[in-house]
Order: structure tokens, then C-alpha cells, then sequence
């Protein structure tokens, strides 16, 4: 239960509504970003995919952070005449992050999963799905070399805990990112294909749209 000091109602109330504005003001302007992108494609056999989107991250689940990487890939989803059929924000624990891909697996053929692809020891979403898929991690050679090159571009040296971005779940497709540092990755279990890319949101939506609207058009058609 909540303990208000005198005053503390209006205190509470101010901050709960700045979140609202804020996130407001945020899916209002992710509207306009993803107005630069024209589907080909939109009708019933669309409709036909059943979606679920992952967020991943314990600022999340805190709810003083806006989830606005849900907020983009819902509407330009919608925009297409797809339905997001599921939405599920777990915060960084291994277990529940490979139980909410167990549970999305049951339930969905296309999952979009956002977050947790860092280097730090909190982003464990390609640990959590190679043991989902059972595959184990390996280093990508094809995502070390991205890695590098945007690192040389920058004018660093990849270190050892930047590698950890390279160490992908074995057998999966990776989604060069050129728009950071982290690659994104496709993989598929059981008949439902998963979508992994970065938590930053100028990284998921350029890999949103480089990557995943144009095969899910390919999909749906």
C-alpha cells in the first residue's frame, strides 16, 4: 500500500500525469516518424499473422519509462492491417525472459522481441533465447565483422566486452544494424519466426522497417 504525506495526492498525481504526457508526446511523434514508410501491401491476407510483440527491460516494468518501442511497431503494424494479437513486457531475468518465449511460441507465428541486446551483464536476451531454442551461443563471425566496422568508423577498437554482441544463438540469421553497434537476428521454432532487435529506438525502428515490415509483407501476400 502507498503512504501519502499530506499533500502526496497531488504530488502523485502530477507525476502520473507527466508519464501520461510524456508518453503522449512520444507515440505522437514516433506517428509522424513512421509516416516515411509506405507498405505495398494491404488487405486480408495480412490478417492471417498472428502477432506478438516482446519489450524487454526492468526500466519497463518500472513504468517510468515510456515503452515506446511498443507504441511504434503497434502502429505502423496496425497501419499495414496487421493485428498485434499480444504484448508482453518482462524485466531482465532469465527465466521469465524464456518463459514469455516459450508462452509467445504457443500463441504466435511472428514475434517481435526489442531489447536486451547490449553488451552490459543485464542484457540477456541472446542467452535467454539460445537456451529457449536449445541451440547454445556462438561467436557470429558475420556480426563480429559489423561490429568491427562500425567501431572503425568510429575510430575504436572493439573490446572484449563488445564481442558479447557478436555472441549469437547457433544457426540464427543475423540483421547487420547499421544504425548502432548491436546486431538484431532472425530465428525460427516450431513454425513461429522471431524477430530480435536492439532496445534503442532509432535502432529498432530502422531495423523495424529495413527488416521485418517488408518480410512480413512478403508473408501476408
Amino acid at each position: 500500500p502507498l503512504s501519502l504525506s499530506p499533500g502526496g495526492e497531488r504530488g502523485l498525481s502530477n507525476q502520473l500525469h507527466l508519464i501520461f504526457v510524456q508518453q503522449a508526446c512520444l507515440y505522437s511523434d514516433e506517428r509522424i516518424l513512421f509516416s516515411n514508410y509506405s507498405p505495398k501491401a494491404k488487405g486480408a491476407g495480412l490478417m492471417s499473422l498472428t502477432i506478438e510483440i516482446i519489450t524487454t527491460g526492468d526500466e519497463l516494468m518500472t513504468g517510468l519509462t515510456a515503452d515506446g518501442n511498443f507504441f511504434r511497431a503497434g502502429d505502423v503494424l496496425a497501419s499495414m492491417g496487421l493485428e498485434v494479437a499480444w504484448h508482453t513486457t518482462v524485466g531482465d531475468y532469465m527465466d521469465r525472459i524464456v518463459e514469455a518465449f516459450e508462452i509467445a511460441r504457443g500463441r504466435a507465428n511472428v514475434v517481435i522481441v526489442s531489447g536486451g541486446l547490449g553488451p552490459t551483464s543485464d542484457d540477456l536476451t541472446a542467452e535467454a533465447a539460445a537456451r529457449f531454442s536449445g541451440t547454445g551461443l556462438e561467436l557470429n563471425r558475420e556480426a563480429l565483422a559489423s561490429i568491427e566496422e562500425r567501431y572503425r568508423q568510429r575510430g575504436r577498437v572493439v573490446t572484449g566486452i563488445n564481442r558479447k554482441q557478436a555472441c549469437l544463438p547457433k544457426g540464427c540469421t543475423v540483421l547487420i544494424n547499421e544504425w548502432g553497434t548491436a546486431p538484431g537476428w532472425r530465428s525460427e521454432s516450431e513454425g513461429t519466426v522471431f524477430y530480435f532487435l536492439p532496445g534503442v529506438p532509432k535502432e529498432f525502428r530502422a531495423m523495424l522497417e529495413a527488416y521485418v515490415l517488408p518480410e512480413l509483407e512478403k508473408m501476408g501476400a
